[in-house]
């Protein structure tokens, strides 16, 4: 049989035991966990990566990039133009006023001239 010292020890080696070996498990079943987390994010990472590269490579012959650059270079061309021509309308438009206004004031001297010279041939309008 065993002593009653032998049982103290022994039950103060288990003490020490547990007090080494508990902390040690539950770090070890946190680091499982977070390891587990941690590879069901890189997967799913992954999975978007390979989503996204399948837009942008896709089977196109060229870089979305250089497609985008081409796109801007476009747009920037098309509003060059698009301002030239707005230029060019409001030009037309002024001159178009001024011809107006000359051929009304030209009717106006050739009124003029005829209730003058011609007063039997002037319309009324009575």
């Amino acid at each position: 049989m065993t002593g009653p010292d032998e049982v103290t020890s022994w039950m103060e080696l288990l003490v020490w035991l547990s007090i080494v070996t508990i902390p040690a498990a539950v770090t070890v079943v946190g680091l499982w966990i977070q390891s587990r987390r941690a590879a069901s994010k890189h997967t799913e990472l992954a999975e978007n990566v390979g989503a996204v590269k399948e837009q942008v490579k896709n089977s196109h012959d060229t870089n979305l990039r250089d497609d985008i650059d081409e796109i801007k270079a476009a747009l920037l061309g098309l509003d060059r133009r698009t301002a030239r021509i707005g230029d060019e309308i409001r030009v037309d438009r002024e001159q178009a006023r001024q011809v107006s206004r000359d051929l009304y004031a030209q009717v106006a001297r050739t009124e003029h001239v005829i209730a003058k010279y011609h007063p039997d041939e002037v319309r009324r309008d009575d």
